[in-house]
């Protein structure tokens, strides 16, 4: 599970209720395998919570990070890439369909 938190107050609320959902629901949270992101001018420090504290974190290709520069580069860096093999793709299925037609007029 991945969390978007204020402070430290919001996280108490959200893992309360989470508490409260799994009592009646049967269903438990994954403590391996959740994460705390930050939001707002607040930092999460790791010592104050159990769960791990990310200051970087990729959800769906978005790099989400502190720091607004290393989260720019890193997504332009994906973007950049994935234009790369695009037009990489692209260049190869146009050779590909060149071939092709040079074989069919022999």
């Amino acid at each position: 599970m991945t969390c978007f938190l204020k402070d430290k107050l919001s996280y108490l609320h959200l893992f309360r209720w989470v508490e409260i959902f799994s009592k009646y629901s049967g269903l438990k949270v994954n403590k391996d395998n959740t994460e705390l992101f930050a939001i707002g001018r607040q930092r999460l420090e790791q010592t104050e919570f159990t769960h791990t504290v990310r200051s970087t974190m990729k959800i769906l290709g978005v790099y989400f990070d502190y720091h607004n520069p290393l989260r720019m580069k890193a997504n332009l860096i994906q973007i950049s890439n994935l234009l790369k093999k695009s037009t990489k793709k692209q260049k190869n299925k146009t050779k590909n369909n060149n071939n092709n037609s040079k074989k069919k007029k022999l």
